[in-house]
C-alpha cells in the first residue's frame, strides 16, 4: 500500500504534538528546536521528556529546555 508524503506527515503530526523550546537565559531569547533542515522538530510526549532531560543535564551554556504542546 502506498501512502503519500502529505498523508504520512499529517499522521505523524497528530502523534507528535510536542516541541522543545530553548531559552538562552542571559539574553532572554527563545527558539523552537528544528530537525537540522530548518523544519520544526515534533516529538511524542515521552520522547520530548527524555530529550529535555538530556539537554538540560548536558547544558552548561546557560540554556534551559522545556516542552511546549502544539495543538495541530
Amino acid at each position: 500500500m502506498f501512502i503519500s508524503h502529505n498523508d504520512n506527515t499529517q499522521t505523524m503530526k497528530k502523534q507528535k504534538q510536542y516541541t522543545i523550546k530553548k531559552t538562552l537565559i542571559e539574553k532572554n531569547v527563545q527558539v523552537i528546536l528544528n530537525d537540522g533542515l530548518g523544519v520544526v522538530a515534533y516529538f511524542t510526549f515521552d520522547n520530548a521528556v527524555q530529550m529535555c532531560q538530556l539537554l538540560n543535564a548536558n547544558s552548561d551554556n546557560n540554556c534551559r529546555y522545556e516542552i511546549t504542546k502544539n495543538d495541530i
